[in-house]
């Protein structure tokens, strides 16, 4: 008789897939078997399986790279011929995420954000359901999760309301550490969102940038030339501020008077040792600028006029800082500045926008989101030498 697998014998039809390993036992494995195979999207090998060696009956690993007959690694076991001709590939398997601890038990959830790693150690902002609002969290990888692992540190703000201000993910706002200690926003009630700082033991309000109860809500924290750059909001409204280790100063007051002259949402980065972000002046709109620790110059108007090209989420690739930008010529696209120019990539032709989002970089190739010119949004993708082009609809 033939064991066909992957094949209906009597309609000849062929399973249109990838197979990985096949294993036959010649009894019913039991459900904790079963989990112990599947060990969360990281299969088990059949040999390994308590309790179920001894009914092992074929086990075909498929793990050469070419060829029509799979050895059986179990002894005396059928070797397993391969029909229809297939084709071999390295299958990737990637862990399946799994709740590390439930830190706000029930149906409502802690919400956890901005993890980031100092001192050994992931820091985080959630809301433990302990009537202290979202406030700093801190988990010890090197210990198991438990009631006390991960355990709310702060308590910066005294009630309900919590103490340590909402990042924008969308926006890339985050923590940062510098000078060993971790900077991010909090809020006491009585000086609004500032800038604040956590040495490993204590919180401390640097600095009340907004006088009073107002919020300077400071984001987007970028080291640059040992000396850490944010935007914050005060009498002259957004702008560049810088904080040396001991005080936080203005860098400039680029739009004079209390008009922005940054947008706060555009990010920044660093780019052949200057500082890159979003500027305004009234005659350009918001547009390319550049800090090289003395002056801020406008880099380039990509959309001549006062309108603006808004650009925003700044990332580097290779010898090129990409970003997202607007212009009248091919809309809302895919930008990049090599030192000298800035050269617009039109993913969609014409002025229809792919208006890209979520810029990031693997393997020599910027990721990013885009739509397709009919709403239809899906994965992109761009290197010099393929250009752009959709990964996958």
């Amino acid at each position: 008789d033939i064991m066909y697998i992957g094949r209906d014998p009597d309609e000849g039809q062929y399973f249109d897939g990838s197979m990985d390993e096949i294993a036959i036992w010649s009894s019913e494995l039991s459900a904790s078997q079963i989990d112990s195979l599947y060990n969360k999207g990281v299969p088990e090998s059949a040999t390994s399986i308590s309790g179920a060696a001894s009914s092992l009956q074929s086990y075909w690993k498929l793990e050469q790279s070419s060829g029509s007959s799979i050895a059986n690694s179990v002894t005396n076991g059928a070797a397993l011929t391969l029909n229809n001709g297939p084709t071999w590939k390295k299958f990737k398997q990637s862990a399946i995420a799994d709740i590390m601890y439930n830190i706000r038990t029930g149906s409502t959830g802690s919400y956890p954000q901005g993890f980031i790693e100092y001192n050994n150690k992931i820091y985080f902002r959630a809301d433990g359901g302990d009537n202290k609002g979202y406030e700093m969290w801190e988990y010890d990888p090197a210990a198991d999760a438990s009631s006390t692992n991960p355990k709310r540190i702060s308590d910066i703000r005294s009630g309900s309301q919590g103490g340590v201000t909402s990042l924008m993910s969308w926006d890339r706002e985050h923590w940062v550490v510098y000078n060993g200690k971790l900077y991010f926003s909090g809020n006491d009630g009585s000086s609004g969102d500032e800038l604040y700082s956590y040495d490993g033991s204590s919180f401390t309000r640097v600095s009340d940038i907004n006088s009073g109860s107002s919020s300077s809500s400071p984001k987007h924290f970028t080291i640059y030339d040992d000396k850490l750059y944010f935007f914050a909001s005060a009498a002259y409204g957004a702008e560049l501020y810088v904080y040396d280790g001991s005080s936080v100063s203005l860098v400039q007051d680029l739009a004079s008077g209390s008009t922005s002259g940054v947008n706060t949402s555009g990010g920044m980065a660093v780019y052949n040792n200057k500082l890159y972000f979003q500027g305004y002046a009234s005659g350009t709109g918001y547009e390319l600028y550049s800090y090289d620790g003395t002056n801020i110059a406008l880099v380039k108007d990509i959309n001549s006029g006062s309108s603006g090209s808004n650009p925003a989420y700044f990332t580097l690739l290779g010898d090129k800082l990409f970003f997202k930008a607007t212009n009248s010529s091919i809309g809302t696209e895919i930008f990049y500045y090599d030192g000298s120019d800035v050269t617009g990539i039109d993913v969609i032709s014409g002025t229809t926008s792919s208006d890209p989002f979520g810029l990031t970089v693997m393997n020599d190739t910027l990721y990013f989101e885009g739509d397709d010119g009919s709403g239809d949004w899906e994965l992109w993708g761009y290197d010099a030498s393929k250009g752009a082009r959709l990964i996958k609809d």
